[in-house]
């Protein structure tokens, strides 16, 4: 069974202690902790205010965005050309992070803010820490297994409290650069759809492989109630000379003629024939002929229609005739 994703907890930093809060209620204590705006910790400092932090809620929560004073990092405003595309601005603020912490790329971590100046001109403010601070001031949430983001406080109050889930607040977290980072996104996006398609073409496939089967299955139904009637039937048949003579004349009427019905029961046979005019009474001659104690009765119907038979013989008559038989006692 899934288990549900809970909402994530935030950790403040502040002069004097590190405390959890619950998202919801962080807003209005984070002016209190920006109160000592000046205070600057060391590693030990650090060390103290962790000791502090009571990790009893993380016992119950998988993630945890970890707010730090804007001062505690290293921020720098830049103003950059209108023109330059917004896929340059992570490299540009990755230099300009660099150039701030004299650290080398790879052990940098950064995040920006993009505003845009009246003369259409571009100002980036970035921020920037080692990648041994982040590790500092993670460490006590990591060593629970829990899942960290580093935001600046002053991007959290610029995010509406509607945005603030985690995937977007992930944007704003201080992080390494990922040059392929909108690839990968781009793939994941791709893959999502190709995934959400193929589920889609199964789905599709399997209900009409279900309806395909109730068609098979109620087709088999219908056959083997079917054979039953005709079982049932043939078993309160008591076949006679008289039936098994009326059959013997279907099976051996020419091709031109078609049988469309037949019933035969005790001393009478029903049937009905479609043939061409001038071939029924010869045909019906000698059927007399073989059988003069047999009583005929015959109605017949002309068709509309010449080309019943034989497209080839249009010009002449077909018929469709109703016969009865009847054996003399």
């Amino acid at each position: 069974m899934m288990k549900l994703i809970k909402p994530y907890s935030v950790a403040l930093y502040g002069a004097e202690q590190c405390t959890l809060y619950n998202r919801n209620e962080i807003d209005k204590w984070i002016d209190t902790s920006l109160q000592s705006s000046d205070f600057i910790p060391d590693s030990s400092q650090l060390i103290l205010l962790q000791k502090a932090l009571s990790l009893s809620e993380c016992k119950v929560t998988s993630r945890v965005v970890i707010l730090i004073p804007d001062h505690w990092l290293s921020v720098s405003n830049h103003v950059l050309d209108p023109l330059t595309p917004s896929s340059l601005l992570p490299l540009a603020a990755l230099s300009y992070a660099v150039e701030s912490t004299f650290s080398a790329p790879e052990t940098v971590l950064f995040s920006f803010r993009k505003a845009l100046l009246e003369d259409k001109r571009i100002q980036l403010t970035v921020f920037a820490c080692s990648e041994e601070w982040r590790k500092q001031l993670s460490s006590p949430f990591q060593s629970k297994n829990v899942s960290c983001l580093i935001v600046p406080i002053s991007l959290w109050q610029s995010t509406k409290p509607s945005l603030r889930s985690w995937s977007a607040l992930s944007k704003y977290a201080l992080s390494s650069y990922q040059p392929d980072y909108k690839k990968r996104q781009h793939m994941k996006r791709l893959w999502l759809c190709l995934l959400l398609f193929s589920v889609s073409i199964h789905c599709i496939a399997y209900g009409y492989f279900l309806s395909l089967e109730q068609r098979i299955h109620q087709s088999l139904t219908d056959r083997q109630v079917l054979l039953e009637r005709q079982s049932a039937w043939a078993s309160h048949q008591e076949p006679n000379d008289f039936v098994l003579s009326t059959l013997r004349l279907m099976q051996a009427l020419p091709t031109s003629v078609r049988l469309v019905s037949f019933d035969g029961q005790n001393q009478q046979a029903d049937f009905q024939l479609t043939l061409m005019q001038e071939e029924f009474e010869p045909l019906l001659a000698r059927w007399q002929q073989r059988f003069p104690n047999w009583r005929w009765q015959v109605s017949e119907l002309h068709q509309t229609s010449n080309d019943v038979l034989s497209p080839f013989e249009s010009s002449k008559e077909v018929l469709d005739v109703f016969i009865s038989v009847f054996e003399s006692e």
